[in-house]
């Protein structure tokens, strides 16, 4: 499948984030498809025997949850279109964590992400700097690189080993995806060197 003309036809962020579904190294993911591939991600969905959600958008795209686990998926789905139908501002805890807990974040990655936004601080600049001071003094870790979410410490060690984990099976599976998700996330950090 990760040869097909379909799969290649993805972007490479979406991929790289449904592999690591596929293969078991996450238990979701979210992702946005123009109406133009998405024929391409439904074959390729099929072809994984992985579930999924989709919401169709009058722009044309549609966003997908996708997931092994039917009951976490229902689950995810059913929340998030709640709290998007009810155009509500605030994303509480429970919103947080059943995202998190969705997509594999560890749970003090979560709680850290909660607490930094109820504290009016800015996650993702706190950990770019964080990053950026640790990259600097050569002690910063680049499978931090290959997370799809914000540490809550450099040093984060179930962070690691997730990271390890995407590492290693979007190496094998999609180098193409590996080296874009991985530059991505450093270009965030050499901004702030």
């Amino acid at each position: 499948m990760y040869e097909s003309k379909e799969w290649k036809s993805l972007s490479l962020i979406a991929r790289a984030e449904l592999i690591p579904v596929i293969e078991d190294v996450r238990p979701g993911a979210f992702l946005t498809i123009s109406k133009e591939f998405k024929p391409n991600l439904e074959q390729c969905i099929q072809e994984s025997e992985i579930l999924y959600h989709v919401e169709d958008y009058s722009s044309g795209n549609s966003r997908y949850l996708v997931s092994k686990n039917k009951e976490m998926l229902n689950d995810t789905f059913s929340y998030w279109k709640s709290v998007y139908d009810s155009n509500s501002e605030c994303l509480d805890y429970k919103y947080h964590n059943l995202m998190g807990n969705f997509f594999g974040y560890p749970q003090c990655c979560i709680d850290y992400f909660v607490d930094a936004f109820s504290c009016g601080r800015m996650p993702g600049r706190d950990w770019n700097g964080r990053a950026a001071v640790s990259f600097k003094k050569g002690t910063y870790n680049d499978v931090f690189n290959y997370v799809f979410h914000l540490p809550c410490r450099v040093n984060c060690k179930e962070t690691r080993i997730l990271g390890e984990n995407l590492k290693d099976v979007l190496e094998k599976y999609d180098m193409e995806a590996a080296e874009t998700i991985k530059n991505i996330k450093l270009l965030s950090i050499l901004k702030r060197c």
